[in-house]
């Protein structure tokens, strides 16, 4: 028996285990059917508040589709609208509903005839991938992780029989490596990002293998080696560059400011600049919003790195009002800290412990451990400067803490990492080193990684 479903643009009779995912819609051919959801959505939040825009769209839309399956993918089309302009709490919102839609036909037997146990659970599974991806924009990193994880369970049954389902959990180990990332839990973050990777290659997806190499690059960014920042941003650019023509310019615009931001760590502030006018240029044309904010905050940093205190301070504000709209509690904490590191650098020394303040209120919210320790570090210092040596220890001892917790000690030499640009060595157990202590390590004769013993080692490889 066949189904009808809602399939970009046109209602066709499709066989009952060909399911549409909204998740992995990135085409930027858009068609009328999209066109029509988006100027629908699109007035709806012109015209009423923000909490109020799910109840008026799905009571308008719901009278355009002929079966909750339709409606169902019209929530996934919705939902990368209100993704492209920043409206980031709506696309939560419009994300738990589409849960809700999705439940419904696993309790519904008569739901749809020919409905399938395996469509049903991909349905299910691509509703709960929104959840977690709303909450990442959010920066609700436990939420996310929490979705990311249900969808995975929900995938378990079916992912070997089904290409979407495979497809689909290599999205969502992305997802829940980048709310490792968010709680800088890096080891589970790694372990993700290389199941991800997996699937992108065995299914040849260089969407999703983009996706991975581009959170790769922030992984070894926030640990300070940056060289494999600087590797992976630059391999997520190539492959948009070869595959990415028919992708949606936000893949391109994400990707080129990930790569702008490995360019300014490393000193290649002109090539920074250039990359991040371009990016800006198309999130303007493209009316995303937040993609503009972290453009801006691209621009504040290089100003910042410049000395030019003039040109800097007015775009880590623009910043920082955008990401406060959006909903973006990362990017609003990186625009604070930004700030902090401005005033420390003009010698405004009670602004500068102002917003660094400001910023540990929201890294200890959000649960960013390393951002939070990198402030105490700052802290300390400013304290010492200021001969507040009771204050300077207490911080000093919280950084220390916080850098055994996130277990950044290089498990040969004991030194820590993430303090300063240097190479660093994953092995397959996940442990980080120093790249330098495991090539003159006498664990190598052993194959048998320092710190768990209990993992056997392979070369390990960029």
């Amino acid at each position: 028996m066949q189904i009808k479903t809602f399939k970009m643009g046109q209602f066709q009779s499709i066989n009952s285990k060909t399911v549409r995912l909204s998740i992995l819609d990135d085409s930027v051919a858009l068609d009328e059917t999209y066109d029509r959801v988006e100027r629908m959505l699109r007035n709806f939040c012109d015209t009423n508040e923000e909490k109020e825009i799910l109840s008026c769209w799905e009571k308008a839309v719901s009278k355009k589709c002929r079966n909750p399956l339709q409606l169902w993918s019209a929530f996934g089309l919705a939902m990368r609208a209100l993704e492209n302009w920043g409206k980031h709490r709506s696309f939560l919102a419009f994300s738990i509903r589409q849960v809700e839609l999705s439940q419904e036909f696993e309790r519904s037997s008569d739901l749809f005839a020919g409905m399938d146990s395996v469509n049903s659970a991909i349905l299910v599974a691509d509703s709960y991938l929104n959840m977690a991806k709303g909450n990442l924009l959010m920066s609700q990193y436990k939420n996310s992780e929490k979705y990311a994880t249900k969808c995975l369970s929900v995938l378990c049954s079916v992912r070997k029989s089904n290409l979407n389902a495979i497809k689909l959990s290599g999205y969502a180990y992305l997802y829940k490596a980048r709310s490792n990332l968010g709680f800088s839990n890096f080891r589970n973050a790694l372990e993700d990002l290389e199941r991800s990777l997996r699937v992108a290659h065995d299914q040849e997806d260089r969407r999703l293998e983009c996706f991975a190499c581009c959170a790769m690059g922030a992984l070894y960014l926030q640990l300070k080696d940056y060289e494999k920042g600087n590797f992976f941003s630059i391999k997520s650019c190539e492959i948009w560059t070869q595959c990415g023509s028919s992708w949606s310019t936000r893949t391109k615009v994400t990707t080129q400011l990930n790569l702008a931001e490995a360019y300014r760590k490393v000193g290649k502030i002109e090539d920074a600049m250039v990359i991040g006018e371009e990016a800006m240029k198309i999130a303007i044309e493209n009316d995303d919003r937040s993609c503009q904010a972290y453009a801006m905050l691209c621009f504040a940093d290089i100003h910042r790195v410049r000395k030019d205190e003039e040109r800097s301070l007015p775009r880590y504000n623009s910043a920082s009002g955008l990401m406060l709209d959006t909903g973006d509690q990362y990017g609003y904490m990186m625009s604070t800290i930004g700030k902090a590191k401005l005033y420390l650098q003009t010698k405004d020394y009670q602004k500068a412990i102002q917003e660094y303040f400001a910023g540990q209120k929201i890294a200890e919210a959000i649960g960013n451990k390393i951002t939070s320790m990198h402030i105490h570090g700052e802290l300390a210092l400013l304290f010492q400067r200021l001969s507040n040596q009771d204050e300077a220890r207490v911080r000093t001892l919280r950084y220390h803490r916080l850098l055994e917790t996130m277990e950044l000690f290089c498990g040969i030499c004991a030194e820590p990492m993430a303090e300063k640009n240097e190479q660093l060595e994953a092995l397959p157990c996940s442990h980080f080193f120093h790249l330098k202590c495991v090539s003159n390590n006498d664990a190598l004769e052993m194959r048998m990684c320092p710190s768990c013993q209990k993992k056997p080692m392979k070369q390990a490889t960029l």
